[in-house]
């Protein structure tokens, strides 16, 4: 939290950063070989080291020496305590891009098997997360009754049927209680998706998607009347919703979006994406492992945008620009080495689900040595 306060005082002035972190290095501009000692601030400084941006080199140093000393110090201590256990964690994924609704369990789970947490505080952060999923629960039996009474799911047998993991996402991407509509609205929209996804990837037939996109381009109840019968609820699906989520907002907000989610719909795809992965291997002749790493060198890029985006004056709200890097950070989870959308029944995806929505964290348990 320092770090962050610090980096945004920093964009203003960036000779700052090399008051800060000059600190930590000797003569010779190498950081000290005595912070090498302090594990827990070694980890501090690597999870600090994720929130450079474009242009900065001596984040980008700092990331290089405290990975390099956290793997040591984990080839060193075999044991598997508290701090062990938040470093091998780190090192896979950093904080800064874990989803917080699913960095909370996890640390939950880890703090309760540990002596060096106080636990008063433990209490309040399982009542607190209980009481957060007991408004999700309640949100996610409204959604179950909507999609149910939609039909989509029941007359196009073909797709995917992902409510629960659509609603995932969206508390990936926005959790807190207050912010219900646009976590319910995210669902719909998601669910709706996978739908027209999947009549577009797997059953729709060439000319049948070409009068689909032709609908959507038109945006008119009359192109239905081309459509073949299991296009036709799917369209008109799409039709209601959007027109509803376009009066609300122009009702509540005073805005004018139906033009921008009628654009959302315009799909025109083939019946085969290939991944990045693919196509740079395509491209560029390079194997997949130099693929990997040139796509794992684009995600940091990316992310050093971000960076720049949050910390500077943006005409966008705080909580709007909180969203949308919370969405690449679930995305980031659910195809880290898999596909936990896609793939039916995708025991990683379903687990966690489990976890957020389904099991409750018992109040008052014993700390367990780890």
């Amino acid at each position: 939290m320092t770090f962050v306060v610090v980096q945004i005082d920093c964009c203003q002035e960036p000779e700052n950063y090399f008051k800060v972190f000059n600190a930590f290095k000797d003569e010779a501009g190498r950081f000290k070989a005595c912070i090498c000692d302090d594990a827990m601030g070694m980890l501090s400084l690597y999870e600090a080291s994720f929130h450079s941006v474009h242009g900065e080199t001596i984040l980008e140093e700092a990331r290089e020496f405290s990975t390099k000393n956290l793997r040591e110090f984990i080839s060193q201590n075999k044991d598997e305590n508290h701090l062990s256990k938040l470093i091998v964690h780190a090192l896979e994924v950093p904080l800064h891009w874990r989803a917080p609704r699913l960095e909370a369990r996890w640390l939950i789970d880890l703090c309760k098997r540990s002596h060096d947490v106080d636990s008063t505080f433990l209490d309040l952060a399982n009542l607190d997360f209980n009481l957060v999923q007991s408004i999700h629960q309640e949100e996610l039996k409204e959604l179950s009754r909507w999609w149910k009474q939609l039909g989509l799911g029941q007359k196009m047998s073909f797709s995917r049927d992902r409510l629960p993991e659509n609603y995932l996402w969206a508390t990936g991407m926005v959790h807190e209680p207050q912010l219900e509509y646009c976590r319910r609205m995210s669902t719909k929209i998601f669910a709706i998706l996978t739908i027209i996804d999947d009549v577009f990837d797997v059953y729709g037939k060439l000319h049948e998607l070409e009068l689909f996109t032709d609908a959507f381009e038109s945006w008119n109840m009359n192109a239905m009347d081309q459509l073949p019968d299991y296009m036709k609820i799917c369209f008109l699906a799409v039709y209601n919703f959007t027109n509803e989520v376009a009066y609300h907002v122009l009702k509540e907000q005073g805005f004018h979006i139906l033009k921008y989610l009628r654009k959302a719909f315009e799909l025109k795809r083939g019946d085969a994406t290939p991944t990045s992965i693919q196509c740079y291997m395509q491209e560029t002749g390079a194997t997949e492992d130099e693929a990997r790493q040139h796509i794992k060198s684009f995600i940091d890029q990316t992310w050093k945008q971000m960076n720049t985006d949050r910390t500077e004056n943006s005409p966008f709200s705080r909580t709007s620009i909180d969203i949308v890097v919370n969405l690449a950070r679930i995305t980031m989870w659910m195809y880290e080495n898999r596909d936990g959308f896609g793939v039916q029944n995708h025991g990683i995806t379903k687990d966690i689900a489990s976890l957020l929505f389904l099991t409750s964290i018992p109040l008052g348990c014993e700390v367990r040595d780890i």
